[in-house]
């Protein structure tokens, strides 16, 4: 009940679904810039060039839920975020996340492969519908 709401409420200020992942919202803004909203279970990430647009998210979503904000993101979901704003980079990274499941499936000094799966299998995959995505068409 409370993704439900949450994602109402979302959707009522104008973000729209990823077509890649319905975990992911986006909203164009009037100077073309994207904010981006992950939200997973009780983590959300907002993202986006717009400051003030960003601020004024964060409002109206204190309006219907309580947030508790942590500042800059440093992981989230297992993905490491490395800003460099000198530089103007953004670096993600999954190379913690992937050591701590080779750990645990003791798989540390198995030999990497660029692609596991064959390529047929990987196309199959992407052409799965997800069930949001016929919602939104």
């Amino acid at each position: 009940m409370w993704y439900e709401k949450l994602d109402s409420h979302i959707q009522q200020l104008g973000y729209r679904w990823s077509y890649s992942d319905p975990c992911l919202y986006m909203k164009c803004g009037n100077d073309k810039s994207q904010i981006y909203l992950i939200l997973y279970v009780d983590d959300m990430l907002i993202a986006g060039k717009d400051r003030v647009a960003i601020a004024e998210l964060k409002e109206k979503l204190h309006e219907k839920i309580s947030m508790k904000e942590l500042g800059n993101a440093r992981h989230i979901l297992g993905v490491r975020i490395e800003w460099n704003r000198s530089r103007k980079t953004l670096r993600l990274s999954q190379q913690d996340y992937v050591r701590k499941v080779l750990r645990i499936f003791n798989m540390e000094n198995s030999k990497p492969t660029q692609t596991p799966l064959t390529t047929s299998i990987i196309q199959q995959i992407r052409t799965l519908p997800h069930p949001k995505w016929r919602e939104n068409s």
